[in-house]
């Protein structure tokens, strides 16, 4: 029978001709299990008969048949349970919808911080005004009493009762944007300026009810009529200002 020399561990092994026929001569070393080709590793017969065979060595079972191995060449590595590797799940952030979040927190930070100085800005008064009419909101709108002026302003005995004084009064919106109609206080004072009576007129008092939810325009003017009670004591004169 011939001999192979093991290239790996330079075993000599028995081989017999049966396994040297099957997959060309390919077999495994018993000794370090590497596989390798005994044709091209064949001792001639000199050598056979000087190298000795490792005493112990299992001839059978060192030369492995080549079936065995031709199903572990074709077959892919089988991995054992505790030789599975896991799989690393990469977990990324969604920086955009992160960005977008970060975005709205601080224009709500800075809306309600400047709230007073964003409604008063007279630009954005359509925007906020079509936000709250799509979305029912309450953005209040802009408001300066300041420039709301006086044009003209009459204090005279009712033309008809005698009990009654009427008020006629020209306003003008100076503003470069609309805003609601003030409420205006009256009051009238005596000879010596000392305040005999008072009261203040919302925009109920002086609007039609079809004007109620009206706003102020720009740049316009208003004329008002208010009627009321005569006082006991006769006024001299009045002073007029103007509340939200």
């Amino acid at each position: 029978m011939p001999y192979a020399l093991c290239p790996f561990c330079f075993s000599t092994l028995h081989v017999t001709p049966e396994q040297l026929a099957v997959k060309s001569g390919v077999i495994r070393c018993g000794h370090c299990h590497k596989v390798f080709n005994a044709r091209e590793n064949e001792l001639s017969a000199d050598i056979e008969r000087t190298i000795p065979i490792k005493p112990n060595e299992d001839i059978t079972q060192s030369s492995t048949a080549i079936q065995e191995h031709s199903s572990e060449i074709d077959s892919p590595p089988i991995i054992a349970a505790w030789e599975s590797t896991k799989t690393t799940h990469h977990y990324k952030l969604p920086y955009g919808l992160l960005s977008f979040v970060l975005v709205l927190v601080l224009l709500t930070q800075i809306a309600f911080i400047e709230s007073t100085r964003l409604t008063q800005n007279t630009q954005l008064q359509p925007f906020f005004k079509k936000l709250n009419n799509t979305f029912d909101l309450s953005i209040p709108s802009y408001q300066n009493l300041d420039e709301i002026h006086i044009i003209a302003r009459q204090l005279t005995p009712h033309p008809k009762l005698d009990e009654l004084l009427s008020f006629q009064l020209t306003i003008k919106n100076s503003a470069l944007a609309e805003q609601p109609y003030p409420s205006i206080k009256l009051l009238l004072t005596s000879t010596l300026g000392e305040p005999i009576a008072q009261g203040v007129f919302t925009k109920n008092d002086y609007l039609a009810d079809s004007e109620i939810n009206d706003y102020f325009a720009p740049q316009s003017l208003r004329n008002i009529t208010l009627t009321f009670q005569k006082p006991s004591k006769t006024a001299f004169g009045f002073e007029i200002s103007f509340q939200p």
